[in-house]
């Protein structure tokens, strides 16, 4: 008789549009996205009041939040090829809020 354990996969396979992407959900890696998240969440303050004074600098600063958020929680250049395939700002943000409310229920599953 033998006892057999699965092992896990330490990652979540992410699906936008015809791109893949993989996050990995070791503890160390978690850490450093919850970390993250906190500075973005904070990044996306700055941007509201931004957008009060200049409509114009604010999209830049959407621009560069959003690639740097994209960049850090799949991969580098990940922002890019999103574009690409998208070439809507708006869109990249829903498309970012979704990817947060799923990584959420996954990791807290």
């Amino acid at each position: 008789m033998a006892i057999i354990i699965k092992t896990e996969e330490l990652v979540i396979p992410v699906t936008i549009g015809a791109l893949k992407f993989q996050i990995d959900t070791s503890d160390t890696n978690i850490k450093l996205v919850r970390q993250k998240a906190l500075k973005m969440g904070a990044k996306v303050k700055q941007i509201e009041k931004l957008a009060e004074a200049d409509e114009e600098e604010a999209e830049q600063e959407i621009r560069m939040y959003l690639q740097e958020s994209f960049d850090s929680l799949l991969e580098e250049g990940a922002f890019e090829q999103i574009y690409d395939q998208t070439p809507a700002l708006n869109s990249l943000a829903k498309y970012f809020i979704q990817l947060v409310e799923g990584l959420d229920r996954e990791i807290n599953a």
